[in-house]
């Protein structure tokens, strides 16, 4: 999973362009930090938000996890949220949420196996819950571990299934791993529940570009970067979509 126009002098290469797989695991609605990653590729999500979000999408809202710390008396500061994130899920037994906020609190401080022990205990009770299975592909990515990460979004797809931002995180990896022609079918599955998602649409239209169907990729990123609110990653993909194609080994 760059911001600005399309510049004319040079286009940006692939290597720029290709978004990141790490995803973004801090509890604001920006979705502002990381982890696992010294690189600068954008994160992965499906908002239709300005920013080049390729995975994670929506998590638990900002707004919800501070009621939840306030609710035992701490601030949603990691240090003080993981204690109340820990002592709301002794408090209630048979709640999800607390656990996937637990999880996201240790998926930032690195304690990746704290993390998936809790994202995994709120799936025990909620085996829908899609943050807690993006929580879980978000910890594999940070191991570098690709194809446990397709599994445990397959696995929420097999609980969850058409669930766009699952859809859209598995075609991404599938796109890192230059996998194109088997993220795409995900990325059309996924709009035909949101036609009218931008990151949804500028993945088809980036992996198409990646995948050298260049006319297709153009008929998608044109008009989509022409959008008043179209987001940075569209004219990025654009430009990646115009470059002209390269003789092999060259």
């Amino acid at each position: 999973m760059a911001e600005g126009t399309v510049k004319s002098e040079r286009a940006p290469s692939r290597a720029s362009l290709f978004p990141r797989i790490l995803a973004c695991v801090a509890l604001t609605a920006t979705l502002g930090g990381c982890v696992g990653t010294s690189d600068s590729k954008p994160q992965l999500s499906v908002a239709e938000t300005p920013a080049p979000d390729l995975l994670g999408g929506k998590d638990i809202d900002d707004a919800m996890l501070q009621r939840i710390a306030r609710a035992v008396g701490h601030g949603p500061d990691d240090a003080s949220s993981e204690s109340s994130y820990r002592e709301l899920a002794r408090s209630r037994p048979t709640a999800a949420e607390p656990r996937v906020a637990l999880g996201r609190t240790l998926t930032r401080k690195r304690d990746f196996d704290g993390a998936e022990s809790a994202f995994r205990e709120a799936l025990g009770l909620e085996p829908r819950n899609i943050d807690a299975w993006i929580g879980l592909a978000q910890i594999e990515m940070a191991r570098r571990r690709t194809p446990e990460t397709i599994a445990a979004l397959d696995q929420g797809l097999a609980a969850a299934p058409g669930e766009l931002r699952l859809l859209n995180a598995k075609g991404v990896i599938l796109d890192r791993s230059g996998r194109h022609k088997e993220a795409q079918p995900l990325y059309r599955q996924a709009l035909e529940g949101a036609p009218r998602n931008q990151m949804l649409r500028n993945n088809l239209g980036r992996s198409l570009a990646l995948d050298g169907q260049k006319e297709e990729a153009l008929a998608i990123l044109r008009p989509l970067a022409r959008e008043p609110d179209a987001p940075p990653a569209a004219k990025e993909s654009l430009a990646l979509a115009m470059e002209p194609r390269r003789a092999p080994g060259t």
